[in-house]
């Protein structure tokens, strides 16, 4: 097996956990908001849920296979970008609210997530 560099391995592991934070987050909207029939398959929050809810099932088969780290990680922004657009804030909801909270921990994964897109852009 060739040798892995220590930035390489760190950068595999951040992915990794971010990947895994995202598929949880993900989760907690699907408990607090709901699924994409609860709006209808073809309105935009089903459509936006119905893509979250696709990529979630791709990043728990890698984590439990093989699909490459930063390709998920693109993936999952996108399909979290798009709840943003079709569902809405945690503010549409109320912050305090189930599907606020849920939300606002989705987002937050999410700002993580492009952060640590960004940096691994600017170091490659």
């Amino acid at each position: 097996m060739p040798a892995t560099s220590a930035p390489a391995t760190a950068q595999y592991n951040k992915e990794r956990e971010l990947l895994q934070r995202a598929t949880e987050a993900i989760m907690d909207v699907y408990k607090g908001v709901g699924t994409p029939g609860d709006f209808g398959y073809e309105s935009r929050e089903g459509r936006a849920l119905n893509a979250l809810y696709n990529v979630n099932n791709e990043i728990v088969a890698h984590l439990n296979g093989a699909q490459k780290e930063r390709e998920l990680l693109q993936r999952a922004t996108e399909a979290i970008m798009d709840v943003y657009k079709g569902v809405g804030t945690p503010g549409d909801f109320g912050y305090e609210s189930r599907e606020g909270r849920a939300l606002n921990a989705l987002y937050n994964v999410n700002n993580e997530i492009v952060a640590h897109l960004n940096g691994a852009q600017a170091e490659g």
